[in-house]
């Protein structure tokens, strides 16, 4: 597998624009991004079930069944995908799940050489919508916990799984050594094109003339992600700012300030500033 053919894989938090970012990836003519599949929840298992049959009970055969286990599970996982890629007429696959950031472990384990895209959105705006998705009850998207923590106030535990989410990205950035690039929601919709050319320009591919007219007109796999993307016909930035309708006041000191600590990394205004 060479740079150019290596997996690609996308850190982010549910409610941060990744289906969306699945859709781009999806379009171009060489990567094919299918909807969340958990991959590496499932290598974790794997690679339990292979370490544990490594060697049978009595046989003193000398192996590595940790190193055994590694190979094996990304034998499995990548011919999975490969096959997957090459019935889709592409070369290079695309693994949007938003459990990839609990299996860090696991990816740092199976693809050293995997390109990673970090997304980012700004804390009040994911938070705004995994509220309103938690009231719609629309699937399962891996806040429920934090908020089943702090049910005395849920705006705190919503604080808690964007910090813990953004966290988790900017540590593997500055921790794995993968390849990786930050891309930001809001630079997505705003600048699409712009976005989209830093985007493949990193991945060492270039971008088709049709692109952005692409994306929607596209046939994509309908699975696990934000359902809202089926009836969408183009992107737009009209979801920026949603975060306002919060009660953001109501956050304790200790998480407004976190999460101050984190937008200034990003890029993003103080919690106070926006509007």
């Amino acid at each position: 597998m060479t740079l150019e053919t290596a997996p690609i894989f996308v850190l982010c938090c549910a409610r941060s624009g990744s289906t969306l970012l699945r859709y781009v990836l999806d379009t171009h003519p060489k990567i094919t991004a299918p909807p969340e599949l958990h991959l590496l929840l499932m290598a974790r298992q794997l690679a339990w079930v292979f370490e544990h049959t490594a060697r049978p009970a009595g046989d003193d055969h000398a192996i590595d069944a940790a190193g055994y286990a590694t190979e094996r599970t990304r034998t499995a996982i990548s011919s999975i995908m490969d096959e997957y890629a090459a019935r889709a007429g592409k070369s290079i696959w695309a693994e949007k799940s938003v459990s990839t950031l609990d299996c860090l472990d696991m990816l740092e384990r199976l693809y050293p050489d995997a390109r990673l895209i970090c997304l980012y959105r700004q804390a009040p705006d994911v938070m705004a919508s995994c509220a309103q998705a938690a009231q719609q009850r629309r699937g399962a998207f891996g806040f429920e916990p934090y908020l089943a923590r702090t049910t005395g106030n849920p705006v705190d535990g919503l604080a808690d799984y964007w910090l813990d989410k953004a966290g988790r990205a900017l540590g593997a950035e500055q921790r794995l050594g993968n390849p990786h690039l930050r891309m930001r929601y809001e630079d997505l919709v705003s600048e699409p094109a712009q976005s989209i050319g830093r985007l493949f320009g990193f991945l060492g591919l270039e971008v088709p003339s049709d692109m952005l007219d692409s994306v929607f007109s596209t046939t994509h796999a309908v699975g696990p992600g934000d359902s809202k993307i089926l009836t969408t016909t183009g992107i737009h930035s009209e979801s920026i700012g949603h975060g306002s309708r919060l009660a953001i006041d109501t956050l304790s000191a200790d998480r407004r300030a976190r999460i101050d600590e984190l937008h200034a990394k990003l890029g993003y205004s103080r919690l106070g500033n926006i509007t």
